[in-house]
């Protein structure tokens, strides 16, 4: 009908929400939060915008996140899987968010910056990334294994040729490429 209603509203000082997510399990929101894109966190809240806790440090008191950029949660086990372009990294947690590994790329891959980030219907990881001047999507299965190239794009300099995908019920794969979305099956 048009009509716009607060959900929730962050009393967060310095703290400001870079990424969300709506699970497909329970509903929860799982939002990506960073300050001065070093000190980040994940939140979940339930459907009614009321927190429910904060994701931040692993079991030896380690930051988690530095800056969530991208966040999905794998409908097949829970996982919660985020793209960290500071760290580098795909940091990915289970339900209750205790970490399960951070992924960097394939030991072929001379740098790794992940962006987008999604899972398909067997539970697999999709994440697009720049490798020196090249866009890739790669394939990880649940535990962060890679498993193959998907797409690999060049890259203009100054260009994303594409940052974020996701995958439908029939594994096509939708892709943001430049002023286009293009669907790979």
């Amino acid at each position: 009908d048009g009509s716009i209603t607060t959900l929730l509203t962050l009393d967060l000082p310095d703290l400001s929400p870079d990424c969300i997510h709506s699970s497909h399990i329970n509903g929860d929101l799982l939002i990506g939060l960073s300050k001065n894109s070093w000190t980040g966190r994940v939140m979940r809240c339930d459907v009614t915008g009321r927190k429910i806790g904060d994701i931040e440090l692993d079991e030896e008191g380690e930051r988690l996140y530095e800056y969530p950029q991208y966040i999905t949660e794998n409908k097949m086990n829970g996982d919660i899987v985020v793209s960290d372009g500071w760290k580098e990294a795909l940091v990915v947690v289970d339900r209750s968010g205790r970490r399960r590994f951070d992924y960097k790329g394939h030991s072929t891959d001379k740098s790794f910056y992940p962006s987008g980030v999604c899972t398909d219907v067997l539970g697999r990881i999709l994440v697009v990334h720049s490798e020196n001047f090249t866009k890739c999507i790669s394939l990880l299965d649940h535990d962060g294994q890679f498993l193959t190239r998907l797409l690999t794009e060049p890259a203009d300099l100054g260009d994303f040729v594409f940052r974020s995908l996701c995958v439908d019920d029939k594994n096509n794969i939708f892709v943001a490429y430049k002023d286009k979305i293009k669907v790979f099956r």
